[in-house]
């Protein structure tokens, strides 16, 4: 996980998450006329509200253009999910 702070003129290139299967934004502050993010391989924009979780697969690339309003906080992050047997191997390897 990481958080992030988007000030004026901020913006993040398209990209994804793989190889992580699910990810997610939660948006601590997002003051109204901020810029959304933008799933263009599946024509989808969304305006974030503050306090909103936003779940997505991993391999959605996405991008948030050029911010033009107040500070917009975020947490970002990524899930993995391990197997039963995955799990025992790692634990077994501590």
């Amino acid at each position: 996980a990481w958080g992030g702070i988007y000030k004026k003129e901020d913006y993040t290139d398209i990209h994804h998450h793989l190889p992580s299967m699910y990810s997610f934004v939660y948006y601590l502050n997002s003051p109204k006329g901020n810029s959304p993010i933008v799933f263009p391989d599946s024509n989808w924009t969304h305006f974030p509200q503050e306090n909103e979780l936003l779940f997505f697969p991993s391999h959605l690339n996405h991008y948030v253009p050029s911010h033009e309003g107040d500070d917009r906080i975020i947490l970002a992050g990524n899930f993995e999910f391990m197997s039963e047997r995955d799990l025992n191997r790692s634990t077994n390897n501590i």
